[in-house]
């Protein structure tokens, strides 16, 4: 006979979900070498039961808004690039937030100087899904950014999602700079024993060690995928041959970017009117 829970009391949750956010500007987003690459590893990983992909709605600085393609552009390109992928989704929620937080704001000129974080967007998301252990994927010079408070709330992000950062490394970074490699892995390290103390958490003794293995197992970790290149969003931008784009980004985007007249293809879409 089931038991039946006890009166005013809600029954525990078996297993709190893992979801790993992936923010991405997604101007373009690039294909197996790159950010599908890096969301397919992690959904495969064990570690997560979903990669949410999240694109940058407004980008916090001004300087990369300029030569960004439209959300709507960007959101759909994601779409095409992540939708073949088991346990990977794609999420319009940073402009979800953004819009809310423009609700009560009547000043066009104040709307434009509004700015929604990621501290904003974990506090939403842990209210809306408090079932929820949320992580973040980051590349490394973004976990730098971080670590070194150059982020709105640095510290509320790292401690909003329990410290738990994945910070991915190209294979190429690998043996291109073991200097690099060993401060970064230091920076990781001392986030795990930081954050730990912030939250009242036990330390792991590993924490004092500084060789760089403890890494995998604290909340924060150094994700190194072999199968990155060098592929970037910015090379995608700059190239016109329909043939090389192919090798960047999914044949569907390709297409998309061909089609829309985006990047690169823009002039010559000018041309042909």
């Amino acid at each position: 006979v089931a038991k039946t829970p006890m009166a005013g009391k809600s029954p525990r949750p078996l297993h709190r979900r893992r979801v790993c956010l992936f923010g991405t500007s997604a101007n373009p987003p690039t294909s197996d070498g790159g950010h599908r690459g890096v969301a397919s590893y992690l959904a495969g990983c064990g570690r997560y039961d979903e990669v949410r992909v999240i694109p940058v709605y407004r980008h916090m600085f001004a300087s990369k808004r300029g030569n960004q393609a439209s959300y709507d552009d960007r959101l759909r390109m994601c779409n095409l690039t992540f939708s073949s992928l088991e346990n990977v989704s794609v999420s319009d929620f940073e402009r979800t937030a953004f819009l809310l937080a423009c609700e009560n704001i009547s000043s066009e000129t104040e709307r434009e100087k509004l700015r929604v974080g990621t501290a904003d967007l974990l506090d939403r998301l842990r209210e809306s899904e408090p079932d929820v252990d949320f992580a973040l994927a980051l590349g490394s010079d973004t976990f730098r950014d971080l670590t070194a408070n150059k982020w709105r709330r640095s510290l509320d992000v790292i401690d909003l999602v329990g410290g738990r950062i994945d910070v991915i490394s190209r294979a190429s970074e690998w043996t291109d700079d073991a200097e690099d490699q060993r401060e970064l892995r230091e920076k990781i390290r001392l986030a795990n024993h930081e954050g730990r103390k912030r939250r009242g958490e036990a330390n792991d003794p590993a924490d004092g060690e500084g060789d760089g293995d403890e890494n995998e197992e604290g909340p924060a970790r150094l994700v190194q995928i072999q199968s990155l290149s060098s592929v970037s969003s910015s090379k995608v931008r700059i190239t016109a041959d329909i043939d090389e784009l192919r090798k960047m980004v999914t044949g569907d985007v390709a297409d998309y970017i061909a089609s829309k007249g985006l990047y690169a293809f823009a002039d010559e879409e000018q041309e042909e009117n």
